[in-house]
């Protein structure tokens, strides 16, 4: 049994304070598919295990664990998230300064 990864960029309009989709290449980063190692950094998911506790090998420091759904999303993610409804799990956010001084290669 897999776990997928699904993102959503967003952007906040500076007069409206609301957060908005940002439309990246047509979507096609929106599924990121099963790449593990970058589910365990992003989430500390399947970090380390897999389906039924398999070991999957070493760990990974993740950036955080789950944050869940930010109070102030756009409605684009909150469609998102109610169309994977129990199916998906594991939300989080990041905002980019987070992603670019987090140790990749630590």
């Amino acid at each position: 049994m897999g776990c997928d990864i699904h993102l959503m960029v967003e952007v906040k309009d500076k007069e409206t304070m609301i957060w908005e989709e940002y439309d990246v290449a047509d979507k096609l980063l929106n599924f990121i598919g099963r790449n593990y190692k970058l589910f365990s950094i992003l989430a500390d998911v399947r970090n380390g295990v897999g389906f039924a506790n398999v070991d999957t090998g070493d760990k990974f420091v993740p950036i955080d664990y789950p944050r869940g759904i930010p109070k102030d999303a756009s409605q684009s993610y909150l469609a998102y998230v109610e169309d994977f409804a129990i199916d998906g799990h594991s939300h989080s956010f990041f905002n980019l300064v987070e992603l670019k001084e987090f140790d990749w290669y630590g």
